[in-house]
């Protein structure tokens, strides 16, 4: 019996750095850096005001009263909502660099827009907003 061979895709690093090249395995490090930088300064600011806000005089008696659980996994919530806030339209726009189907930052934010205006940015948001709360709580517990 004669066995049917069939071409695989690179499986891994290494398959990929054959395919791609040394250089390819980089092709998004830059749009991934302009999407995260700014979305854990963006995740830490709004966790730090959350956690004050808890603790102030006014609000902390409540909190106090509340499982020592509470309170961590508000403030992740909520820092979770703030990041992707900022964050949806960046990762859109680095998706769609890593995808290969668009060259660099501006031409994909440029070709998102023609298309589909700024709702093009936001695709998939109800989602996103509905996982930030529990993904986002739970990490910092």
């Amino acid at each position: 019996l004669a066995r049917a061979t069939r071409r695989m895709p690179p499986i891994g690093t290494w398959g990929a750095a054959r395919s791609l090249g040394f250089r390819g395995l980089w092709a998004g490090l830059p749009a991934t850096m302009i999407w995260s930088v700014p979305s854990q300064g963006v995740f830490w600011m709004a966790h730090d005001v959350s956690v004050d806000a808890m603790k102030d005089d006014r609000l902390g008696e409540r909190w106090q009263k509340m499982s020592p659980l509470v309170m961590p996994f508000v403030a992740g919530g909520v820092a979770g909502i703030a990041e992707w806030l900022v964050a949806l339209p960046l990762d859109t726009i680095k998706t769609r660099i890593q995808a290969g189907k668009a060259e660099g930052f501006q031409a994909a934010a440029v070709e998102i827009m023609r298309r589909q205006g700024v709702t093009g940015f936001y695709r998939g948001f109800g989602w996103v907003m509905a996982r930030a709360i529990p993904a986002n709580g739970d990490v910092i517990l």
